[in-house]
């Protein structure tokens, strides 16, 4: 392979990383993983406090690793604003940014290349029904094993589409299959 060739390769796969890197779905669980290290680092801020007051004998360790435990917040702090910051120049960019606010029971949610029913809206996943089937649309009623259900985070949502909208589209596709039968 050329030289040329090569920083070519180098270059699309550059970009390409860049461009995964900053998708909406991943800058969300990223922040997710960011803010459990902060709460974290808070926990164990509070726990070296205590050990400060009920050890004095140890006050240099206890201060190092203050320091170190400051030093480590301040970090995540900073990493969780700038990948928000991200998040809102997507959404400005005109990219929909998916929440508990936009589903109610009933909803149908595109995940994966499939639709699913929503079963019950929770602040970080939608329930749907789980099911063994590879199929367009999933729903309740034709796919759930034995009440066995499954969470979609909102951050790999795709699509919305409310449940009489869903049962028009089913309808329509019955009417062209039918139609098409001798």
């Amino acid at each position: 392979m050329t030289k040329s060739k090569r920083r070519s390769v180098w270059a699309v796969a550059s970009a390409d990383y860049e461009k995964h890197r900053r998708s909406p779905g991943v800058t969300l669980r990223r922040i997710d993983v960011k803010e459990a290290d902060l709460r974290r680092v808070e926990r164990q801020q509070i726990r070296t406090l205590r050990c400060l007051v009920e050890d004095v004998a140890r006050t240099d360790q206890i201060a190092e690793s203050w320091e170190e435990l400051g030093r480590r917040h301040g970090e995540l702090a900073e990493e969780i604003g700038y990948w928000r910051e991200v998040i809102a120049e997507a959404e400005a960019n005109g990219v929909k940014i998916w929440s508990r606010d936009d589903f109610t029971k009933g909803d149908f949610v595109r995940s994966g290349g499939t639709w699913y029913e929503v079963l019950r809206v929770n602040p970080k996943t939608l329930t749907v029904p789980y099911t063994l089937n590879v199929a367009k649309v999933v729903t309740a009623a034709e796919h759930q094993l034995r009440g066995v259900t499954y969470p979609i985070e909102y951050s790999k949502v795709a699509g919305r589409m409310s449940g009489e909208e869903m049962q028009r589209v089913l309808a329509e596709v019955a009417a062209r299959r039918e139609a098409n039968q001798p």
